[in-house]
């Protein structure tokens, strides 16, 4: 028997979740630290995505607790729909409730990007998507390896920049080489792109001569991303240097870091873990829509 059959049943479960008052995000973030490092990608997903809310107001940072496992779902509404989920005891149960209720999760608006899914979460995801009339969309396919850099060994990295460059924030005018040389970049991310560049962390490696950009790397909304090295400046470290930066930038500030790349990426995981960036566990990045 479906048990979302009935209004009685759908109203009973639904009310295992709670909002999480926004005046009441920052200490239940807090919270997560316990949990570290398995939880510090939703708290890094919380807490960016708090300060772009604060910056430019186009989205809103919801946080969402199941009263019966401690079941945490963050949501970004408005200009980017993205969600994630962190379970401390790796208990998913209710989560096809919030998938269903619409104040938690709006898919009449379009597809949802759900970041760095655990395994098991995925698996859960996979199973109940069907049943529930939705599809697992993978525009990002592939399994990905989510590492971190604490602040107190970010701050410590020596960066040597070379004679005949020097570093700098990006522009707003890099928006358009930095979306179209982002692998996932199109004209659906150009403003996000954009609104990235001007509210967040961004390190740019200039040449002295004509400041002519050869390399970059940001600070998203979803953990350290979008590095790029120009080609006719490749196999100079230049890549690494800017990532360097940005991570020291990020540990003087108090900042841990974090960021994914494809499990195969044999090489981009060596030049993290020479870093200093500790491997926490593989995570997938999926759509979910309305069929």
């Amino acid at each position: 028997m479906d048990t979302f059959s009935s209004d009685t049943s759908v109203t009973k479960r639904t009310a295992e979740w709670y909002e999480v008052p926004e005046d009441s995000i920052p200490s239940a973030v807090e919270n997560l630290v316990e949990f570290w490092p398995k939880s510090f990608n939703i708290y890094n997903f919380i807490i960016e995505n708090l300060k772009l809310s604060r910056e430019f107001g186009k989205t809103k940072v919801q946080l969402y607790r199941n009263k019966q496992n401690g079941l945490l779902i963050a949501t970004i509404k408005g200009g980017y729909r993205r969600a994630s989920i962190y379970s401390s005891i790796n208990d998913y149960s209710g989560i096809e409730v919030a998938l269903r209720d619409e104040r938690i999760i709006n898919f009449s608006k379009g597809a949802v990007l759900f970041c760095a899914v655990k395994m098991d979460c995925y698996e859960v995801l996979e199973n109940i998507c069907p049943s529930l009339g939705k599809s697992i969309i993978h525009h990002y396919p592939g399994i990905f390896d989510l590492f971190w850099l604490r602040a107190e060994v970010a701050k410590s990295i020596n960066v040597e920049c070379p004679e005949d460059m020097y570093f700098s924030k990006l522009e707003e005018v890099h928006t358009d080489i930095v979306n179209s040389t982002w692998q996932y970049g199109s004209s659906e991310t150009f403003e996000m792109v954009n609104d990235l560049i001007k509210f967040m962390d961004t390190v740019g490696l200039y040449t002295k001569k004509d400041s002519q950009l050869v390399a970059w790397v940001l600070n998203t909304n979803y953990g350290i991303g979008m590095l790029y090295t120009i080609e006719g400046h490749r196999k100079k470290g230049y890549g690494t240097l800017v990532l360097k930066k940005l991570a020291k930038i990020l540990g003087q500030s108090g900042r841990n870091s974090t960021l994914v790349t494809l499990q195969e990426n044999l090489a981009a995981k060596a030049v993290f873990s020479k870093i200093g960036f500790e491997f926490i566990e593989p995570v997938m990045y999926r759509e979910i829509a309305n069929n």
